[in-house]
């Protein structure tokens, strides 16, 4: 038996695979081939990431192949008309050459899609099979002068990096996100101004085209906040950032890339809030509650009980928009599953609510809301077993 080849992903290609598997205007084409890269690279066998894509072993044979020999480019259609570009020593050696001298003005670093700027007839996806070959990275050399630290800065350098890093028109950059990531870590503070700027600007426009104020998904790049001995403290300020806007979905957005993750140290700061006798705390909770883990209500029953009690008291108006949040977090988003079987998540949200509402006083406001998701939840999962059969039927009516 044939051994399938070995795929290994650079940082820059890993990230535009990425970008193509879960972007909802990539071509359908491009999207599949991205995904069988990424599940080739890590190691998932030919057939395996066939039958998770419902696909042919020989189409993902196919790809893996392409993608060894050309990379990023074997992945995309051939040009139906006009003669290939074609690379060679010359363009290597340009390459190269322009690495030893300082990028332009405005730029601390040369990246890929700049090299290919500046050189006008070699592509970004080339520059990257380059600097492979010869083992370099753009991330790790600043220019021709080396490394400079962020402590090395002056203020006036830090300023006027951090508002170049509000005025961008976008912050996705995998190297951004990166230098987002690791500078968290040290100043969460910076990182935290940065990002609300970024989310008003956005609400100060009539219109977004071209702005995108938050990166669509930080992948592994994640922010390094929460390690700060002062995120609780960091926390509260973001929450009570949301509450002059709780209806803004990039606040919301916004909270749930800073604090990482719902946890218990989160908890303590929405309680908190909770007991606040001003509407605003109330609704920003409400707000960012919409964006927690799905698993969150299912798992803190007590937090549960104590946001439904609270919302109680504000009125019957408030009660329902806390429902609303929490059974949103729970009952929307991607869920996951093989053909003609019920999702995985519609599983556990039916048999977990069903046991946390049996434990629950009867007729109480709590066991009411799980029942719901219990209802909810056996109601996804029988529309889709419906839905399954007139799709092996092959008849849409």
């Amino acid at each position: 038996m044939a051994k399938a080849t070995v795929i290994t992903l650079g940082e820059e290609e890993k990230a535009m695979l990425l970008s193509w598997a879960r972007r909802g205007k990539t071509e359908r084409r491009l999207a599949e081939r991205a995904n069988v890269i990424l599940a080739a690279a890590a190691g998932k066998p030919t057939k395996e990431i066939a039958h998770d894509l419902g696909t042919r072993p020989a189409r993902v044979s196919k790809w893996r192949t392409r993608y060894a020999r050309d990379g990023i480019e074997g992945l995309k259609d051939a040009p139906r008309q006009g003669a290939p570009v074609r690379y060679g020593q010359p363009a290597e050696k340009r390459i190269l050459a322009l690495l030893d001298q300082p990028p332009p003005s405005g730029f601390s670093t040369w990246s890929g899609p700049l090299i290919a700027r500046e050189l006008k007839d070699v592509s970004k996806h080339q520059v990257w099979r380059v600097m492979r070959r010869h083992g370099l990275s753009l991330t790790r050399r600043r220019s021709w002068c080396g490394f400079l630290k962020w402590e090395e800065l002056s203020q006036t350098q830090r300023a006027r990096i951090l508002s170049q890093l509000q005025e961008c028109p976008e912050i996705g950059n995998y190297h951004i996100m990166g230098f987002l990531s690791v500078l968290s870590k040290e100043n969460p503070d910076e990182v935290v101004k940065v990002l609300e700027r970024r989310v008003e600007i956005a609400e100060s426009r009539e219109s977004n085209d071209g702005y995108k104020p938050l990166p669509y998904n930080w992948y592994e790049q994640k922010l390094g906040v929460r390690d700060s001995r002062d995120f609780i403290l960091i926390a509260r300020g973001v929450l009570k950032w949301v509450a002059g806007r709780p209806a803004s979905w990039y606040r919301r957005q916004a909270f749930r890339s800073i604090v990482g993750y719902y946890d218990e140290s989160v908890i303590q700061v929405l309680s908190e809030s909770l007991l606040s006798e001003s509407r605003e705390p109330f609704d920003a909770v409400v707000s960012v509650l919409r964006e927690a883990p799905r698993t969150f209500a299912l798992e803190n029953v007590e937090f549960v009980q104590y946001a439904l009690d609270a919302a109680q008291q504000y009125g019957p108006d408030q009660l329902k928009s806390m429902r609303g949040a929490l059974w949103e977090s729970v009952a929307t988003g991607s869920k996951s599953g093989s053909a003609g079987e019920p999702f995985i998540e519609d599983i556990e949200q039916r048999d977990k609510s069903a046991e946390i509402a049996r434990m629950l006083p009867n007729g109480s406001t709590e066991q009411e809301f799980y029942l719901s998701l219990h209802e909810s939840a056996q109601e996804s999962i029988r529309w889709h077993a419906e839905r399954d059969e007139i799709s092996a039927d092959g008849r849409g009516w």
